[in-house]
């Protein structure tokens, strides 16, 4: 079947009609080359449609480029707009099946989310903050002690309270630490709390606290640099 010729046939009946919006019957507005097609805005590239031979058309599309996922998603619009139901059984399974393999396709190689590459220096190498590194036997003891009391039914909705030694740690790092921000300009400010330099450089809190551990890849943000130093 030769659907061009059928689809160019709609175009010019529709065409030769002369009809407008002004008309007392119900026309939609129809880009004769699809926009997904380099097709255009401009007058001579719309022609007034009925509803059904808008749908009609948008199927012949389909057939005429069936590698084109955005002309399925176009028929899809279509299919859900309230001024027209599909009532053959025959083609409602057709466009269906159509819209499934589309968005299938489309979504092919497609991550949600990011994705760190392998061997990123995020999860192997020196940058990575437990490079070289291993917990104590004391550390692991309080790990295990900690997960045994752990409800694990509630873990997702409420934290266990901090352990005196927790308490203790976060206290003594607060003491030692303080973090040296560097302006784009290469002015140094020497500041007691991520929260000042979030301030000073007007970047958020948790990107500062990953750039400040060496957690992403790059060492700066919007030109700003931010490290940790022991007093």
């Amino acid at each position: 079947m030769n659907y061009l010729s059928i689809y160019n046939s709609i175009i010019a009946r529709a065409a030769l009609a002369n009809r407008s919006r002004k008309d007392k019957a119900y026309y939609e507005a129809h880009h004769i080359i699809p926009k997904c097609l380099s097709g255009s805005n401009d007058k001579t590239n719309l022609v007034l449609l009925t509803a059904r031979e808008h749908f009609v058309c948008h199927q012949l599309l389909v057939k005429i480029y069936p590698g084109n996922h955005k002309l399925v998603f176009s028929l899809r619009m279509l299919t859900a707009s309230s001024t027209r139901h599909i009532r053959n059984n025959k083609e409602y399974e057709w466009v269906r099946k159509l819209i499934a393999k589309a968005s299938s396709e489309s979504q092919k190689g497609k991550s949600y989310g990011h994705k760190f590459p392998k061997n990123h220096a995020l999860s192997t190498g020196e940058k990575n903050g437990m490079y070289g590194k291993h917990h104590t036997e004391s550390t692991k003891q309080i790990q295990s002690e900690k997960a045994k009391q752990r409800d694990h039914a509630a873990y997702n909705h409420a934290r266990l309270p901090k352990t005196d030694l927790h308490k203790e740690n976060i206290s003594k790092s607060k003491r030692t630490r303080k973090f040296k921000l560097v302006s784009p300009e290469g002015v140094d400010y020497i500041v007691d709390t991520i929260r000042e330099a979030s301030k000073i450089s007007c970047v958020s809190v948790s990107v500062l606290v990953k750039l400040a551990g060496n957690r992403y890849g790059f060492d700066n943000c919007r030109s700003w640099k931010i490290f940790a130093i022991d007093i």
